[in-house]
Protein backbone atom coordinates (compact mmCIF):
# COMPACT_ATOMS: atom_id res chain seq x y z
CA UNK A 1 0.00 0.00 0.00
CA UNK A 2 1.25 3.71 -0.99
CA UNK A 3 0.44 6.15 0.87
CA UNK A 4 0.55 10.22 0.45
CA UNK A 5 0.36 12.58 4.22
CA UNK A 6 1.67 14.33 6.73
CA UNK A 7 4.00 13.71 9.29
CA UNK A 8 1.61 15.66 11.96
CA UNK A 9 -1.96 16.21 11.40
CA UNK A 10 -3.70 19.47 11.14
CA UNK A 11 -6.82 20.76 9.84
CA UNK A 12 -7.08 22.86 7.25
CA UNK A 13 -10.26 25.08 5.60
CA UNK A 14 -10.58 27.26 2.79
CA UNK A 15 -13.57 29.49 2.62
CA UNK A 16 -15.09 31.89 0.40
CA UNK A 17 -16.53 34.23 2.80
CA UNK A 18 -18.38 36.41 0.25
CA UNK A 19 -18.57 37.40 -3.29
CA UNK A 20 -18.77 41.03 -2.54
CA UNK A 21 -15.72 42.89 -4.49
CA UNK A 22 -15.04 46.29 -5.33
CA UNK A 23 -13.48 45.34 -8.59
CA UNK A 24 -14.50 43.43 -11.21
CA UNK A 25 -11.40 42.72 -13.05
CA UNK A 26 -11.83 40.97 -16.41
CA UNK A 27 -9.71 38.05 -16.10
CA UNK A 28 -11.62 37.28 -12.36
CA UNK A 29 -14.34 34.52 -12.35
CA UNK A 30 -17.91 36.94 -12.49
CA UNK A 31 -19.28 34.76 -9.46
CA UNK A 32 -16.39 35.94 -7.41
CA UNK A 33 -17.44 39.71 -7.56
CA UNK A 34 -21.35 39.17 -8.39
CA UNK A 35 -22.04 40.56 -4.86
CA UNK A 36 -24.89 37.17 -4.35
CA UNK A 37 -23.70 36.00 -1.56
CA UNK A 38 -22.92 38.32 1.12
CA UNK A 39 -20.96 37.98 4.40
CA UNK A 40 -22.46 35.89 7.06
CA UNK A 41 -24.90 37.49 9.53
CA UNK A 42 -24.78 37.05 13.55
CA UNK A 43 -26.66 33.67 13.74
CA UNK A 44 -24.62 32.50 11.02
CA UNK A 45 -21.21 33.23 12.06
CA UNK A 46 -22.11 31.21 15.20
CA UNK A 47 -22.99 28.74 13.23
CA UNK A 48 -19.32 28.94 10.79
CA UNK A 49 -17.49 29.24 14.45
CA UNK A 50 -19.58 25.79 15.83
CA UNK A 51 -18.92 23.93 12.81
CA UNK A 52 -15.14 24.28 12.61
CA UNK A 53 -14.78 23.46 16.10
CA UNK A 54 -16.66 20.15 15.30
CA UNK A 55 -14.52 19.64 12.17
CA UNK A 56 -11.14 20.46 14.02
CA UNK A 57 -11.90 17.86 16.77
CA UNK A 58 -9.12 20.16 18.89
CA UNK A 59 -6.38 20.22 16.34
CA UNK A 60 -4.30 22.66 14.90
CA UNK A 61 -6.25 24.27 12.43
CA UNK A 62 -5.13 26.64 9.23
CA UNK A 63 -7.59 28.54 7.44
CA UNK A 64 -7.91 30.37 4.36
CA UNK A 65 -10.30 33.13 3.85
CA UNK A 66 -11.00 34.17 0.60
CA UNK A 67 -13.59 36.86 -1.39
CA UNK A 68 -14.65 38.42 -3.09
CA UNK A 69 -12.53 40.77 -0.87
CA UNK A 70 -13.07 39.79 2.86
CA UNK A 71 -12.15 42.85 3.93
CA UNK A 72 -15.61 44.62 3.26
CA UNK A 73 -17.08 42.31 5.83
CA UNK A 74 -18.00 44.49 8.98
CA UNK A 75 -17.06 41.94 11.17
CA UNK A 76 -14.33 40.26 9.04
CA UNK A 77 -11.74 41.25 12.42
CA UNK A 78 -14.02 39.78 14.90
CA UNK A 79 -14.68 36.59 13.40
CA UNK A 80 -10.49 36.29 13.11
CA UNK A 81 -10.49 36.79 16.69
CA UNK A 82 -12.80 34.18 17.70
CA UNK A 83 -11.16 31.44 16.14
CA UNK A 84 -8.91 31.13 19.74
CA UNK A 85 -5.21 29.52 19.51
CA UNK A 86 -3.74 27.44 17.23
CA UNK A 87 -5.29 28.37 14.50
CA UNK A 88 -3.58 29.92 11.38
CA UNK A 89 -5.14 32.51 9.38
CA UNK A 90 -4.36 33.53 6.07
CA UNK A 91 -6.49 36.19 4.18
CA UNK A 92 -6.43 37.36 0.61
CA UNK A 93 -7.17 41.18 -0.21
CA UNK A 94 -6.22 43.75 -2.75
CA UNK A 95 -5.79 46.51 0.05
CA UNK A 96 -7.58 49.22 -0.89
CA UNK A 97 -9.16 49.79 2.19
CA UNK A 98 -8.09 53.22 3.43
CA UNK A 99 -4.42 53.63 5.07
CA UNK A 100 -6.29 54.88 8.47
CA UNK A 101 -8.61 51.07 7.98
CA UNK A 102 -5.18 49.41 7.90
CA UNK A 103 -3.64 51.41 10.70
CA UNK A 104 -6.48 50.11 12.87
CA UNK A 105 -5.95 46.28 11.76
CA UNK A 106 -5.94 43.96 14.25
CA UNK A 107 -6.83 40.73 13.37
CA UNK A 108 -5.00 37.88 14.86
CA UNK A 109 -3.71 36.81 11.17
CA UNK A 110 -0.29 35.07 10.27
CA UNK A 111 -0.52 35.70 6.39
CA UNK A 112 -1.20 38.43 4.00
CA UNK A 113 -1.69 38.25 0.89
CA UNK A 114 -2.23 40.93 -1.10
CA UNK A 115 -3.41 40.97 -4.69
CA UNK A 116 -1.59 43.99 -7.52
CA UNK A 117 -4.53 44.33 -9.81
CA UNK A 118 -3.78 46.82 -12.69
CA UNK A 119 -6.86 47.32 -14.02
CA UNK A 120 -7.84 49.10 -10.63
CA UNK A 121 -4.83 49.51 -8.54
CA UNK A 122 -3.52 52.42 -7.06
CA UNK A 123 0.42 51.90 -7.07
CA UNK A 124 1.34 55.00 -4.53
CA UNK A 125 -1.88 53.33 -2.40
CA UNK A 126 -0.77 49.67 -1.98
CA UNK A 127 2.52 50.66 -1.56
CA UNK A 128 1.92 52.47 1.43
CA UNK A 129 -0.34 49.66 2.60
CA UNK A 130 2.64 46.98 2.34
CA UNK A 131 5.20 49.39 3.54
CA UNK A 132 2.57 49.28 6.79
CA UNK A 133 1.69 45.63 6.79
CA UNK A 134 4.84 44.01 6.04
CA UNK A 135 6.51 44.71 9.57
CA UNK A 136 3.90 43.10 11.78
CA UNK A 137 2.55 40.32 9.52
CA UNK A 138 3.92 37.76 6.85
CA UNK A 139 3.30 39.71 4.10
CA UNK A 140 2.98 38.12 0.29
CA UNK A 141 2.28 40.17 -2.95
CA UNK A 142 0.85 38.55 -6.29
CA UNK A 143 0.59 40.06 -9.45
CA UNK A 144 -1.20 39.81 -11.71
CA UNK A 145 0.15 39.67 -15.04
CA UNK A 146 -2.22 40.60 -17.43
CA UNK A 147 0.01 41.50 -20.90
CA UNK A 148 -2.19 45.01 -21.55
CA UNK A 149 0.09 46.63 -18.49
CA UNK A 150 3.28 44.60 -18.63
CA UNK A 151 5.24 47.73 -18.45
CA UNK A 152 3.17 48.63 -15.45
CA UNK A 153 3.71 45.52 -13.78
CA UNK A 154 7.64 45.40 -14.44
CA UNK A 155 7.49 48.98 -12.75
CA UNK A 156 6.23 47.76 -9.58
CA UNK A 157 7.77 44.34 -9.55
CA UNK A 158 11.49 46.73 -9.67
CA UNK A 159 10.28 49.11 -6.85
CA UNK A 160 8.66 46.14 -4.35
CA UNK A 161 12.22 44.65 -5.28
CA UNK A 162 14.23 47.49 -4.14
CA UNK A 163 12.73 48.31 -1.32
CA UNK A 164 13.29 47.17 2.01
CA UNK A 165 10.48 45.64 2.57
CA UNK A 166 10.01 42.10 4.23
CA UNK A 167 7.64 40.06 2.24
CA UNK A 168 7.20 36.90 -0.77
CA UNK A 169 6.61 38.86 -4.30
CA UNK A 170 5.02 36.26 -7.26
CA UNK A 171 4.26 37.42 -10.88
CA UNK A 172 0.83 35.49 -10.96
CA UNK A 173 0.28 34.34 -14.99
CA UNK A 174 -4.04 34.56 -15.85
CA UNK A 175 -6.02 32.08 -17.08
CA UNK A 176 -9.04 33.24 -18.78
CA UNK A 177 -12.18 33.08 -16.46
CA UNK A 178 -14.39 30.82 -18.86
CA UNK A 179 -12.14 29.11 -21.52
CA UNK A 180 -8.81 28.29 -19.66
CA UNK A 181 -6.65 29.55 -21.74
CA UNK A 182 -3.61 31.60 -21.11
CA UNK A 183 -3.95 35.76 -20.85
CA UNK A 184 -0.26 35.91 -19.75
CA UNK A 185 2.21 35.66 -22.16
CA UNK A 186 4.35 32.60 -22.11
CA UNK A 187 7.84 32.74 -19.91
CA UNK A 188 9.90 32.79 -16.74
CA UNK A 189 7.91 33.94 -13.63
CA UNK A 190 9.68 36.39 -11.67
CA UNK A 191 9.38 36.21 -7.53
CA UNK A 192 11.40 36.95 -4.98
CA UNK A 193 11.47 36.22 -1.06
CA UNK A 194 12.97 37.72 1.78
CA UNK A 195 10.35 37.61 4.90
CA UNK A 196 11.19 37.84 8.41
CA UNK A 197 8.23 35.90 9.36
CA UNK A 198 8.08 32.47 10.14
CA UNK A 199 4.19 30.28 9.74
CA UNK A 200 2.82 28.47 12.44
CA UNK A 201 5.03 25.53 13.71
CA UNK A 202 2.48 22.81 12.66
CA UNK A 203 2.24 24.44 9.33
CA UNK A 204 6.07 23.16 8.93
CA UNK A 205 5.39 19.25 9.71
CA UNK A 206 7.00 17.25 6.82
CA UNK A 207 4.97 15.90 3.97
CA UNK A 208 5.47 12.36 3.07
CA UNK A 209 5.45 10.04 0.82
CA UNK A 210 5.72 6.52 1.46
CA UNK A 211 6.92 7.51 5.04
CA UNK A 212 9.66 9.27 2.94
CA UNK A 213 9.87 13.30 3.20
CA UNK A 214 9.56 14.98 0.29
CA UNK A 215 9.19 18.80 -1.01
CA UNK A 216 5.38 19.61 -2.34
CA UNK A 217 6.56 22.08 -4.68
CA UNK A 218 9.02 19.66 -6.04
CA UNK A 219 7.00 16.79 -6.26
CA UNK A 220 4.55 19.03 -7.89
CA UNK A 221 6.67 20.73 -10.52
CA UNK A 222 7.78 17.20 -11.82
CA UNK A 223 3.96 16.12 -11.99
CA UNK A 224 3.43 13.85 -9.35
CA UNK A 225 0.68 14.97 -8.62
CA UNK A 226 -1.24 12.38 -10.28
CA UNK A 227 -3.47 9.82 -7.93
CA UNK A 228 -6.69 8.91 -10.71
CA UNK A 229 -7.86 5.78 -8.93
CA UNK A 230 -6.23 6.60 -6.10
CA UNK A 231 -8.64 6.54 -2.57
CA UNK A 232 -9.22 10.15 -0.99
CA UNK A 233 -10.10 10.09 2.41
CA UNK A 234 -12.23 13.65 1.43
CA UNK A 235 -13.39 16.11 4.15
CA UNK A 236 -11.51 14.04 7.11
CA UNK A 237 -8.62 16.90 7.41
CA UNK A 238 -9.79 19.17 4.76
CA UNK A 239 -12.82 21.98 3.63
CA UNK A 240 -13.71 23.69 1.13
CA UNK A 241 -16.53 26.34 1.76
CA UNK A 242 -18.20 28.22 -1.07
CA UNK A 243 -19.48 31.72 -0.38
CA UNK A 244 -23.17 30.38 -0.38
CA UNK A 245 -22.34 27.61 2.29
CA UNK A 246 -21.82 24.80 0.49
CA UNK A 247 -18.89 22.14 1.78
CA UNK A 248 -17.13 20.20 -0.45
CA UNK A 249 -13.81 17.74 0.89
CA UNK A 250 -11.90 18.91 -1.85
CA UNK A 251 -10.94 22.04 -3.74
CA UNK A 252 -11.49 19.83 -6.97
CA UNK A 253 -15.53 19.08 -5.60
CA UNK A 254 -14.96 15.55 -5.97
CA UNK A 255 -17.98 13.81 -4.68
CA UNK A 256 -20.32 17.02 -4.48
CA UNK A 257 -21.62 19.11 -1.72
CA UNK A 258 -21.16 17.64 1.66
CA UNK A 259 -24.08 19.50 3.13
CA UNK A 260 -24.49 23.56 3.69
CA UNK A 261 -22.51 24.86 6.62
CA UNK A 262 -25.33 26.83 7.76
CA UNK A 263 -27.53 24.40 7.26
CA UNK A 264 -27.52 20.41 7.02
CA UNK A 265 -23.87 19.76 7.18
CA UNK A 266 -22.16 17.76 9.60
CA UNK A 267 -18.46 16.56 10.24
CA UNK A 268 -18.60 12.74 8.15
CA UNK A 269 -15.68 12.14 5.65
CA UNK A 270 -16.62 10.63 2.93
CA UNK A 271 -14.48 8.11 1.06
CA UNK A 272 -14.04 8.44 -2.57
CA UNK A 273 -11.83 7.20 -5.83
CA UNK A 274 -10.03 9.93 -7.55
CA UNK A 275 -11.51 10.48 -11.12
CA UNK A 276 -8.84 13.07 -12.05
CA UNK A 277 -6.01 12.73 -14.16
CA UNK A 278 -3.76 15.94 -12.03
CA UNK A 279 -4.54 16.88 -8.56
CA UNK A 280 -4.45 20.57 -9.45
CA UNK A 281 -4.34 22.17 -5.77
CA UNK A 282 -1.66 21.48 -3.09
CA UNK A 283 -3.93 21.94 -0.38
CA UNK A 284 -5.73 18.82 -1.91
CA UNK A 285 -2.61 17.15 -2.26
CA UNK A 286 -1.24 17.60 1.13
CA UNK A 287 -3.98 17.18 3.21
CA UNK A 288 -6.88 14.45 1.34
CA UNK A 289 -5.31 10.71 3.01
CA UNK A 290 -4.46 9.52 -0.06
CA UNK A 291 -3.54 5.61 -0.58
CA UNK A 292 -3.26 3.09 -3.45
CA UNK A 293 -3.11 -0.93 -3.68
CA UNK A 294 -0.19 -2.41 -4.87
CA UNK A 295 -0.87 -4.41 -7.94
Amino acid sequence: MYSVGLAKQYKHITWECTTVCNYSCSYCWPANHDGVNRWPDELQTQQLLSTIEQFRQHQPLSLDIMGGEPTLWPDFVDFCKQLGNNTSITFSTNASRSLRWWSMFDAPVDEIVISWHPEYTDNQHIMRVIELLHQQYRTVVHLMDHPLYTAQLNDFYQQLEHSNYQINCQVKKLQHPTNGTMISAAGTTQSFSRTTHERADFLQTPWLVDNSEVDINEFYNQAHNQFQGWHCELGKDYLYIQADGEVFGAACRTGGSLGNIYDNYTYQPVAQTCPHVQCLCKADVQLIGKTRAIL
